[in-house]
């Protein structure tokens, strides 16, 4: 039997896919890139923040000051002095920025597992309604950061992940805009996965190669 697991906090409605954000008010979650001058893992932790409800979209707009001194000084770490780079941003670094500037209100985990080690790692974030940013790498050496909200499993096996791609265009009708498709790929040792643009339809063979957990402080 096929099951969709979507993490609950996501309100998909007339206005397409949105969450509560820290201040209680429904906000657009697709951020995509250009709107931030930043680079995909920035997206992707500041969706993750919003979906924790840690921050607001207000926050986070262009010539704004957030009025609480940690979440100011986040934006200045991750939007001013690190949003633009030319050689990628790694998930070591965004979690030492989010420890020292953020550190009061969510805490990171950063597991040492790659390919099908990260898979159980993610579903069980999800089960608890938490996303999982996670990174992809290509054939060709590149990496690309995502907000995974959502799997799918057939007979207890997962067989797809549902992710939001900041680099991919924003759908209205659907609680994702990309797919990454889990079922091995025999001929790349590598690169056993499939990476599926909803809005282009298409398809990559990828890596799973890094996960970062962000999970709320009480």
């Amino acid at each position: 039997m096929v099951q969709v697991n979507i993490i609950s906090s996501l309100i998909l409605n007339n206005k397409g896919l949105q969450i509560k954000d820290r201040k209680g008010k429904l906000i657009d979650i697709s951020l995509q890139q250009g709107s931030l001058d930043g680079a995909c893992s920035i997206y992707s932790v500041f969706m993750n923040l919003l979906i924790l409800r840690k921050i607001s979209l207000n926050d986070i707009q262009v010539f704004e000051k957030p009025k609480d001194i940690d979440t100011r000084n986040l934006c200045k770490k991750l939007l001013e002095e690190n949003g633009m780079h030319h050689d990628g941003q790694t998930f070591y670094r965004i979690q030492r920025i989010l420890n020292h500037n953020f550190g009061t209100k969510v805490t990171t985990h950063h597991p040492k597992a790659v390919q099908k080690e990260v898979i159980p790692l993610i579903t069980k974030q999800l089960k608890r309604d938490l996303p999982v940013i996670i990174s992809i790498v290509y054939d060709d050496g590149c990496g690309h950061a995502l907000l995974c909200v959502g799997f799918e499993s057939i007979d207890h096996e997962v067989t797809k992940l549902f992710c939001l791609d900041p680099s991919s265009q924003k759908l209205k009708n659907s609680y994702w805009n990309t797919v990454i498709d889990l079922q091995p790929n025999t001929n790349r040792i590598k690169y056993p996965f499939h990476y599926i643009s909803t809005d282009f339809n298409s398809s990559e063979d990828i890596g799973l190669e890094d996960i970062l957990i962000v999970t709320p402080r009480e």
